[in-house]
């Protein structure tokens, strides 16, 4: 896997039943982090994940892993499920492409404006001061900038307090230097149930404020997103070997029962 960073902001708050929650006061700022990236294929190819998977996968190990099974596998069914359970999100996120070095925790559809905005900002922190200038620049209205077209949120289930949701943001296709817009799938995941709690499908439109039309990005933010994507796809491979193995792990297992 290549080497890369990617800094976030991240914002931890209470998921709570509140028809209007508070955002939250303040931002929590991470020094640079490994990239957790993992899984196959390209993201459009790829065929949608069972929401529950992994839950209902823990549940078969933990059924193996609480008695003394006849295959004598028990000891095996419980690291198989610390494995999962330490690793729970990129497990669940990077199986579905999603890079979860630093994230953001915000709540639900009210906060998704936070996290996507972070996920862009993350992409100049890296390379110093200028470059983090720039890229906080097209989250303005003063020159070329991006303005949020369309957002499409399929909710999984209810969250309440005190559950945290896990906000996680990636690219739905690899942008060009043609592109006058870019496509964006987000994730949110409650930490309490390990699930996903939510998936959203945004398209953002890059915009001339100046001219009035639609515009593309500078060619260095272009490569800069590519890479990105890039990176996105090895996750996508990695996490999806891993989740495969787990998941061959306890077929055998419970093949011998």
């Amino acid at each position: 896997m290549r080497s890369s960073t990617l800094i976030s902001h991240q914002i931890r708050s209470r998921c709570t039943t509140s028809a209007s929650p508070r955002l939250p006061s303040r931002a929590l700022l991470h020094t640079p982090g490994r990239l957790v990236s993992e899984t196959p294929t390209s993201a459009a190819a790829a065929a949608p994940l069972n929401s529950r998977w992994l839950s209902d996968l823990q549940a078969r190990i933990r059924r193996i892993a609480s008695v003394e099974s006849r295959s004598g596998k028990h000891e095996e069914a419980r690291q198989l499920l610390r494995l999962t359970e330490t690793q729970w999100l990129g497990f669940l996120a990077g199986r579905d492409g999603f890079l979860t070095g630093h994230v953001n925790n915000v709540m639900y559809n009210k906060f998704a404006e936070s996290a996507r905005v972070n996920w862009i900002l993350s992409h100049g922190k890296r390379d110093g001061p200028e470059a983090a200038k720039e890229w906080a620049e097209i989250m303005s209205p003063r020159g070329v900038g991006l303005i949020l077209k369309s957002i499409k949120t399929d909710f999984k289930f209810p969250m309440a307090y005190p559950d945290q949701v896990t906000a996680v943001y990636k690219l739905a296709e690899k942008p060009t230097y043609a592109s006058d817009h870019l496509k964006l799938d987000g994730l949110l995941l409650s930490e309490q149930h390990r699930r996903v709690a939510a998936r959203c499908i945004e398209e953002v439109t890059i915009y001339d404020y100046r001219a009035a039309k639609k515009a593309v990005l500078p060619p260095h933010m272009v490569d800069r997103l590519a890479e990105t994507f890039e990176l996105q796809e090895e996750a996508r491979r990695e996490f999806d070997e891993r989740a495969n193995g787990v998941i061959k792990a306890i077929e055998e297992i419970e093949a011998k029962e």
